[in-house]
């Protein structure tokens, strides 16, 4: 075998190597890239029902709250904008912190994505903690 048959042969390998990395990189990035819903719920329950990376925004009254889906059907939860009349005590506390909420491929639950307390019983975060201790603070102050 001639150094010019040998080279041809190294830089087929070599093109064939490269393009099959380059498919693979686009193929992992599609996979973990989450897809942007924006306010569509729809678009994010199918997403989250297959585990799938995806991102929604609600707008409640001037509170953006962020909902992502990991890709490992866990979905947490994250106040992004605060209402601007909202108490500068409650801001603190919430400020910042986010609550994880694990479920079963196939078995989404739509509550999850109804505002901050929507199916929070199994979540877990130091969000979900900090709710609790304002509604435990709201309950001692309206009935003490």
């Amino acid at each position: 075998m001639r150094t010019t048959d040998f080279s041809i042969i190294v830089a087929k390998i070599a093109l064939w190597v490269i393009i099959i990395g380059i498919t693979l990189s686009v193929f992992f990035m599609l996979r973990i890239t989450p897809t942007n819903c924006g306010f569509d719920e729809e678009c994010f329950i199918k997403k989250a029902a297959n585990c799938q990376p995806a991102i929604l925004v609600q707008n409640i009254n001037g509170t953006v709250i962020e909902y992502r889906i990991s890709g490992e059907c866990i979905l947490s939860k994250k106040i992004k904008v605060f209402n601007d009349r909202e108490l500068p005590e409650v801001v603190r506390m919430l400020r910042g912190k986010d609550m994880h909420c694990e479920y079963k491929k196939g078995e989404f639950d739509k509550r999850l994505i109804n505002g901050l307390l929507g199916g929070i019983t199994n979540c877990k975060g130091a969000l979900k903690q900090s709710i609790y201790d304002l509604k435990l603070a709201d309950y001692i102050i309206t009935y003490s």
